[in-house]
């Protein structure tokens, strides 16, 4: 009985120096969190100092300066104007006669009369003279075609006299008998007492122009 009580004691106080103990020991630290693997770039993606330049924005541009319009050609003759001693419609005397066929077109038919050519566009009333490549005269037979907007094919012959004074001659102007105006350029034939045709050459040539 005695050894009894002496294990008791024994196992007593064994326990309450554990338990002394425990409450001097200092509490275990807390976990440290776990801190992730540090992300590595991708092979082909070079380090950040070593990144392509990003592009810029272009700078502002000034707005161009206003040029200065350039000059502008003469004015080309009125399409139905006929100008003595140089020309009707644009078709002027000494031009050449592609520019004719390039404006024109082939011409209706084509009359050989000694080194002339008489370039006949029937539609539009008009025959040119051609010399070699050059423009010899021009002649019309249509009423469409006005010197200074006043006098034309149909008008009294008596108009024409009035306008250029008293002819140098009389001669045959593109077919018809009539009134030849050899310093100025330009022949009337006449018909009935009426303009039936207008020619314009280069003044002092009307009398080599009339024979044909």
């Amino acid at each position: 009985m005695m050894w009894n009580t002496s294990a008791v004691i024994f196992i007593t106080i064994s326990m309450l120096a554990v338990q002394a103990l425990a409450q001097t020991q200092p509490p275990p630290p807390p976990p440290q969190p776990v801190q992730p693997a540090p992300t590595q770039p991708p092979a082909d993606q070079p380090p950040p100092s070593q990144q392509p330049p990003q592009p810029q924005e272009p700078a502002p541009q000034e707005p161009p300066a206003p040029q200065e319009p350039a000059p502008q050609a003469p004015a080309a003759p009125p399409p139905t104007k006929i100008v003595p001693g140089v020309g009707i419609a644009g078709v002027q005397v000494g031009g050449n006669a592609r520019a004719v066929r390039v404006r024109f077109g082939l011409p209706s038919v084509v009359v050989q009369r000694g080194e002339y050519a008489v370039h006949m566009y029937t539609r539009i009333g008009l025959m040119v003279y051609v010399r070699g490549d050059a423009i010899a005269a021009v002649a019309t037979t249509s009423s469409l075609f006005r010197i200074q907007d006043l006098l034309r094919v149909g008008d009294p012959a008596a108009d024409a006299r009035a306008a250029f004074g008293t002819p140098s001659g009389q001669a045959m102007v593109a077919g018809f008998q009539g009134d030849l105006y050899d310093e100025r350029g330009i022949g009337f034939g006449i018909d009935r007492g009426a303009i039936a045709t207008i020619m314009v050459f280069r003044p002092g040539e009307g009398r080599v122009i009339s024979t044909l």
